[in-house]
């Protein structure tokens, strides 16, 4: 009897003990799904109930602080995925955003040979329909909206439309955007910002307006085409009127400090201003004067040329900030005249964009007279201030003050020298003398640079014009065997005899072999880069190269596709188009989603194992972000409270891994 009651007692302690360990699991347990009502394990804690071995006060206290772990649970989820929606980075996952300021050289490079290819690939509609719509809403963004520039005159449109675009703004809205009112799409103003102008600038907004004009014919693209028109032809005005730089010897009186006769040896004070006279700077008389060089700013003309960075004000006193010739910058701004006066050739396009046959004032014929004079002007001063006709070769920079060149011609240089000057080729009549002389020029630029890279093994960064030796570099850079051939490239075209073919292919087969990611679809921006830094001017010459193998080369199919694949990946993907645009609708807001979806989100969350809980919340989150999947971020969520407008940006970067795809078989963009 006492051991049977012994033994009854030990086994209720042993049950007591049990039980008081699991019950919080078990009630835990009940709000799972897997664990149905009929578990086993929930008899045990109503046995113990009933048979007094627990009391039912202590579960209904369990009961009650699960609850409460539960509900706490639930508003830390919330509060954290809160915090996600309403500060999104766009570094997050897929994205890396190095620099997502707006860059008119940098984005219109971009825009530009988009266009290009576009207007070679006519066939393919579905394509270059997404393509103008993107361009599009980004240039009216820029163009209409931004009011980062120079206001645009007279203008009576909606928007606070610019011509010149500054040199580096901020694509973020002030407010929350309506793009049925234009009023409230007008970007922020920053310290950072840099309201200068640069000729490249200016030459490739040009370029991207005409081509715009020219190429997109659809409706929409109609609707815009007299405000690019516009803007473009007061870039043009105030360009020849005001932005061409002249130096002249002036004489400046010099106030002289009063002397300090106390420290002149001697009390005689007529000796002292001997001693001061005598040890004046050559160039100071005795009348406190000297000749010193002023820079100027004026209207076009003959053997002037545009300074590198000018700064703007509102009286119209312009100053210089950078006197010097930069053979980029003048080869872009050459490239825009060029596309601009082809444009203004074009009769059955401007003709419906006029007014009584005017535009800002103007006749055609006496815009296009305008446009021809100031590009003769830009590469008769690019000729004289760039051209070592000992080494036959142009240089990089030109020295206003020194009038010396810098000796050295980088490839990147001369491969945007080149397109500028088959651009130019292209649009003047094959007799004209200015077209002769750019065909010239061309042709011996690529021989040059063919001869000083056939001589050594490894591709330089630039040559050094007096005796032809490479410039390294300390990294393998994607850029220049992409400028290398391009150079080749148009000479080949132009030339149409075959002499770089060889040479072309050569390197072509081994930059291949060296820079392409197979599983990634694009170029490593270096040799053995994992992670590959693409700015707009880069992507711009690498599907300008493209575009050019496709038509060099037998393989024009997987030159074509390489084309789509940067565009996919670095464009979309990774993030260098920024917004997403008016073309979707304003994207619902964070507070929207954070009020009616986010609860109902939680709730599915009960189901979900704590391991795996964080999968199911990225996915929301990114869904979030990019409500219609393609990839990039909506305008509301690119970086800032009100979000960013949809344009390209400076730089982002890839990722370029070595290895394969990741299991579940997408493209592996993390960092």
């Amino acid at each position: 009897m006492h051991g049977n009651l012994l033994h009854v007692n030990i086994l209720a302690s042993l049950f007591q003990n049990a039980v008081t360990a699991f019950t919080p699991r078990l009630i835990r347990a009940m709000r799972k799904k897997y664990r149905a009502v009929g578990s086993m394990w929930l008899i045990l804690p109503l046995l113990a109930i009933f048979l007094g071995v627990v009391p039912a006060h202590a579960v209904a206290k369990e009961q009650a602080e699960e609850v409460e772990q539960f509900a706490k649970t639930r508003n830390i989820l919330f509060a954290r995925i809160e915090k996600s929606l309403l500060t999104y980075d766009v570094n997050m996952g897929k994205k890396h955003i190095i620099d997502h300021y707006f860059s008119p050289l940098h984005a219109m490079s971009v825009y530009r040979e988009l266009l290009l290819w576009s207007q070679a690939n006519p066939q393919d509609k579905s394509t270059v329909e997404d393509l103008l719509g993107m361009i599009r809403e980004g240039m009216v963004a820029v163009v209409r909206d931004s009011g980062a520039g120079l206001p645009l005159s007279n203008w009576q449109g909606s928007g606070q439309p610019i011509s010149v675009p500054y040199a580096l703004t901020l694509p973020r809205y002030q407010v929350i955007p309506d793009f049925e009112d234009s009023a409230t799409l007008e970007w922020a103003v920053t310290q950072a910002d840099s309201r200068v102008i640069s000729p490249g600038d200016v030459g490739q907004s040009m370029a991207v307006k005409a081509l715009m004009i020219e190429i997109d014919r659809s409706d929409s693209g109609r609707a815009y085409a007299a405000l690019f028109l516009a803007s473009a032809l007061q870039e043009l005005d105030i360009l020849a009127s005001r932005l061409f730089m002249t130096e002249s010897l002036v004489q400046e009186a010099i106030k002289e400090p009063e002397l300090d006769t106390a420290s002149i040896q001697g009390k005689d004070s007529g000796r002292g201003v001997q001693m001061r006279l005598a040890t004046m700077p050559k160039e100071l008389g005795a009348s406190g004067s000297r000749q010193v060089w002023k820079m100027k700013l004026g209207p076009v003309a003959k053997g002037l040329h545009v300074p590198e960075v000018v700064v703007p004000n509102q009286t119209g006193a312009w100053s210089v900030k950078n006197d010097q010739s930069v053979l980029k910058s003048q080869a872009l701004l050459l490239q825009g005249l060029s596309h601009l006066y082809r444009l203004l050739s074009m009769n059955e396009v401007i003709e419906p964009l006029l007014v009584a046959g005017r535009v800002h004032g103007m006749s055609v014929p006496e815009w296009r007279k305008l446009a021809r004079r100031t590009m003769d002007v830009v590469y008769s001063s690019m000729l004289a201030n760039h051209f070592d006709a000992t080494a036959g070769s142009f240089s990089s920079t030109y020295h206003k003050r020194t009038g010396g060149q810098d000796g050295v011609i980088y490839l990147e240089d001369a491969s945007h020298l080149m397109a500028a000057l088959e651009t130019l080729v292209r649009t003047l009549p094959s007799g004209d003398q200015v077209s002769i002389s750019a065909r010239k020029h061309l042709l011996a630029q690529a021989a040059y640079v063919s001869k000083a890279l056939s001589t050594r093994r490894g591709l330089p960064r630039g040559l050094m014009l007096k005796n032809g030796a490479h410039m390294r570099s300390l990294t393998r850079s994607f850029s220049f065997p992409v400028a290398a051939m391009s150079i080749m490239l148009v000479a080949e075209d132009i030339a149409g005899d075959g002499r770089f073919h060889a040479e072309i292919t050569k390197l072509y087969q081994s930059t291949h072999k060296r820079f392409w990611t197979e599983h990634t679809g694009v170029y490593r921006a270096a040799e053995g880069a994992r992670v590959s830094a693409y700015d707009g001017v880069r992507f711009g010459n690498t599907i300008s190269w493209l575009r050019r193998m496709e038509l060099f080369s037998p393989d024009a199919a997987d030159f074509d596709q390489q084309v789509r694949s940067v565009i996919q990946v670095v464009l979309k993907d990774a993030g260098l188009l920024q917004g997403e645009g008016p073309a979707n609708g304003e994207p619902r807001s964070p507070e929207e989603i954070i009020r009616d979806d986010v609860p109902a989100f939680i709730a599915t969350l009960d189901n979900v194992k704590d391991s795996e809980v964080s999968v199911p919340i990225q996915e929301f989150i990114e869904h979030a972000m990019d409500q219609d999947g393609d990839g990039s971020p909506g305008c509301r969520y690119a970086g800032d409270v009100f979000g960013a407008a949809p344009v390209v940006i400076i730089q982002v970067g890839v990722n370029t891994p070595f290895e394969s795809r990741i299991k579940s078989g997408n493209l592996n963009y993390g960092f």
